[in-house]
């Protein structure tokens, strides 16, 4: 008698239920997965919930979901206008072609030049670097550095915290929302963060925690920095994201300060290892690498574009 392959069925994220069994998938992938190819729950909560209105676009049917026998086995998640995270279950990696497929017919952005998806990949996947070289994509120059940092039985320094500052965690309300917007507006040079974003994924995201989340503020009450820390207990492993540091509150060590305060926060929850994500060419990189994270991985953006 020959072997049964269970049929296997392509569908849209659309409802509560699916958002939550695609979180629950991604968490498996997490531990059964190479470093840095799977979304960690933060981001994927953030997906959803850093936004002011938490339905859209995540269910707005642009993330694909691949299923065999009623079980999750892939998907795959836009996150901007022409990007395109793959997530496949290392024990089905004959879906990969299709998931591409769908990915360059619906998730391609239309441009001037013609369609172009991207695609972000470590340096160590080389089942996904085989894949893109073989779909014509290209390697660009941005990309992302994964590093790491074991804290079982790792000594941490206390924080040093300069003259004029303070360490304290997030208040969910309004008030500190929209102030922590105003400072990743001003970090990161952008204009599009809002109060009520912040607001209401401090209140709904299932991974959030204020007192993990950690703010630099000046004597006069304003934010200056911050280091959320998400703290996943079924991978043993706590994320630090976002990391920022006002431009005019910047080389003062505040950003050391708070991944201090992190670490030995995430150490007391008991997880193994503390990990954090940060573009190629970063100024801070030095400051993760003074938190005593080692480089890990480094990957790049790959672009296709026809």
């Amino acid at each position: 008698m020959g072997v049964i392959v269970p049929v296997m069925r392509r569908d849209a994220m659309t409802t509560e239920a699916d958002w939550w069994q695609v979180r629950a998938f991604l968490v498996e992938l997490f531990g059964i997965s190479a470093p840095g190819t799977v979304w960690d729950v933060r981001r994927w909560d953030g997906h959803r919930f850093h936004r002011a209105r938490p339905w859209d676009p995540p269910f707005d049917g642009r993330t694909g979901i691949w299923r065999s026998a009623g079980r999750i086995v892939a998907v795959a998640i836009q996150e901007g206008d022409r990007d395109m995270f793959p997530h496949v279950h290392p024990h089905r990696p004959e879906v990969a072609d299709e998931l591409y497929d769908w990915a360059e017919s619906v998730l391609a952005a239309e441009t001037d030049a013609g369609r172009v998806l991207e695609i972000q990949a470590y340096d160590h996947d080389t089942p996904t670097l085989r894949i893109l070289g073989d779909r014509g994509y290209e390697p660009m120059e941005r990309g992302e550095v994964m590093r790491h940092l074991r804290l079982e039985g790792t000594p941490l320094p206390a924080p040093r915290v300069a003259a004029g500052y303070r360490i304290r965690p997030a208040r969910i309300d309004a008030d500190d929302a929209t102030a922590f917007a105003a400072l990743l507006n001003a970090a990161f040079d952008r204009d599009l963060h809002s109060g009520r974003e912040v607001l209401r994924f401090r209140e709904h995201s299932p991974s959030y925690r204020a007192d993990l989340d950690l703010m630099a503020e000046a004597d006069d009450g304003s934010l200056v920095a911050s280091a959320g820390v998400t703290v996943d207990h079924a991978t043993s492993t706590a994320t630090f994201e976002p990391v920022l540091t006002h431009p005019g509150h910047r080389r003062r060590g505040l950003a050391l300060a708070l991944l201090h305060e992190g670490l030995r926060l995430a150490q007391r929850e008991g997880v193994r290892t503390a990990r954090v994500g940060s573009g190629l060419h970063t100024p801070a990189n030095h400051v993760y690498d003074a938190a005593g994270f080692a480089e890990r991985y480094r990957g790049r953006t790959w672009r296709r574009a026809w």
